[in-house]
C-alpha cells in the first residue's frame, strides 16, 4: 500500500489505481473495527473524513472497474465517515451546523448511489431525528425495506422515539398499529411452527422457537406500543365515557399483566436452554422414546 501511495499524486487530477482504492477501503474499515480512530483529535477526524470522501469519489470515477463487493465496501466507509462525524462534539446536534450538515450531505449523496442500502438510510434518520425534521424523517423511513425480526424492531423503536418526542400523533399511531400487528403475526406464526414441530416430531429447531416465543411475549417494546396506543385512543374518545370504559375493558388482561408482576406470563429460560431437542434415535421402544424426549 505504501508503494502505491508513493506513485499517487495527491494534487494531480489522475485517480489512483483501483488496487490502491481497495487497499484504502480495507484500511479504513480495519482501523475503525480495531478502535484506532477513537484517540484521534477532532481536527484529525475531520481530515480523515476528507480522505475517506476523496477515496469514495475517486472510486466513483472508476465505476466500470468496481465489483459488487467494492460497492458494498464503499457504502461501509461512508458509514465510517458518518460515525466519525458523530464523535466530533463541537456543536449542539439539535441545531443545523457544519458538522451535521456535512454528515447529511455525505449520506444523502451515498444513498443516491446505493438506494437500497438500509444502513445508510438509518444513519440519515439519526441525523434527521436529532434535528427534529419529522417530514424528512418520515420520507426516509418509508423507503426502508426488507428489515426482519430484531432489526425491524430496532427500526420501530427509532421511529417511535422520534414521533413520541415531537408529538406527531398520526405517525405515532400508525407506528403503534404497525408494530402491534407485527408482534401479533410473529407470535401466531411462531406458535404455529412450534405446534407443527411437535406434531411432525421435528425437534431440532424447537428450542429456538421456544426462546423466540418467550422473547416476543415479553417484549418491552410491545408493551410500550400497546400502552401508547391505549393512551392515544383514550385521549381521542375522552369526551365519551362509555367508549373510554369499553377501551379499558378490552385491554383489561394486558393492563393486569403489566401492573402485577406475578401475572406476567413467564417461561424459565434456564429450562429452555437446558432442553436438547435432538433427532429421535431410530429403533427405540415407544417407552424409551417418550422418556428420552420428555414427551
Amino acid at each position: 500500500m505504501n508503494e502505491q501511495e508513493k506513485t499517487y499524486d495527491k494534487k494531480g487530477e489522475v485517480a489512483p489505481s483501483i488496487m490502491l482504492i481497495r487497499w484504502r477501503i480495507v484500511y479504513f474499515k480495519l482501523n475503525k473495527l480495531l478502535g484506532t480512530y477513537t484517540s484521534l483529535e477532532k481536527t484529525e477526524k475531520l481530515g480523515l473524513v476528507n480522505t475517506i470522501m476523496q477515496t469514495y469519489l475517486w472510486a466513483e470515477h472508476k465505476h466500470q472497474e468496481l465489483t459488487d463487493v467494492d460497492k458494498h465496501n464503499l457504502d461501509d466507509i461512508i458509514i465510517v465517515a458518518a460515525e466519525l462525524l458523530y464523535e466530533i462534539k463541537v456543536y449542539e446536534w439539535s441545531v443545523l451546523n457544519p458538522i451535521n450538515f456535512m454528515l447529511i450531505a455525505i449520506v444523502e449523496y451515498a444513498i443516491k448511489k446505493s438506494p437500497n442500502n438500509n444502513s445508510l438510510r438509518v444513519q440519515l434518520l439519526k441525523a434527521y431525528d436529532k434535528l427534529g425534521l419529522t417530514s424528512k424523517f418520515t420520507g426516509v423511513s418509508s423507503n426502508v425495506k426488507g428489515l426482519e425480526d430484531e432489526q425491524f424492531v430496532k427500526f420501530g423503536a427509532l421511529k417511535y422515539s422520534h414521533y413520541q418526542e415531537y408529538g406527531t400523533n398520526k405517525e405515532l399511531d400508525l407506528t403503534c398499529q404497525r408494530y402491534e400487528k407485527y408482534f401479533s403475526e410473529a407470535q401466531a406464526k411462531n406458535k404455529s411452527e412450534l405446534v407443527n414441530g411437535f406434531k411432525n416430531r421435528e425437534f431440532q429447531g424447537l428450542n429456538d422457537l421456544i426462546t423466540k416465543n418467550d422473547r416476543l411475549e415479553k417484549s418491552f417494546f410491545l408493551n410500550v406500543v400497546k400502552m401508547s396506543k391505549l393512551h392515544m385512543d383514550i385521549n381521542f374518545t375522552s369526551t365519551n365515557l362509555p367508549a373510554v370504559q369499553k377501551l379499558i375493558n378490552k385491554q383489561a388482561t394486558f393492563l393486569n399483566q403489566i401492573a402485577d408482576d406475578d401475572k406476567v406470563p413467564s417461561m424459565s429460560k434456564k429450562n429452555v436452554d437446558s432442553r436438547n431437542f435432538h433427532a429421535i434415535t431410530l429403533g427405540l421402544s415407544r417407552e424409551q422414546v417418550k422418556e428420552e424426549e420428555c414427551i
